[in-house]
C-alpha cells in the first residue's frame, strides 16, 4: 500500500512509499532520505517516527481517502 511518512519537525514533509508494514515504511522512507539533499532530516525524522505508538501500526486514511501515517 502507498504510505505517506512523516520528517520534519517545524514543517511536517512527507515521503510517500510503497510499503507492507510500519517498520517497511520508515525504512523506506529512511533510505529516500539518506541518498536525496535531504539526509540532514534522518536524524529529525527518527525521533517522530518513534514517537509513534508501537503498538498502533500508525496507518489512518486523510480526508483524500489516502493512507498516512499517524502521529
Amino acid at each position: 500500500m502507498k504510505v505517506k511518512v512523516p520528517f520534519g519537525f517545524d514543517s511536517v514533509g512527507y515521503i510517500e512509499v510503497e510499503a507492507t508494514n510500519r517498520e517497511d515504511a520508515f525504512a523506506k522512507a529512511r533510505d529516500i532520505l539518506a541518498e536525496s539533499d535531504l539526509s540532514e532530516c534522518v536524524s529529525m525524522a527518527e525521533p517522530l517516527w518513534d514517537s509513534i505508538d508501537a503498538d498502533d501500526e500508525g496507518l489512518i486514511l486523510n480526508e483524500n481517502g489516502e493512507i498516512v501515517m499517524n502521529y
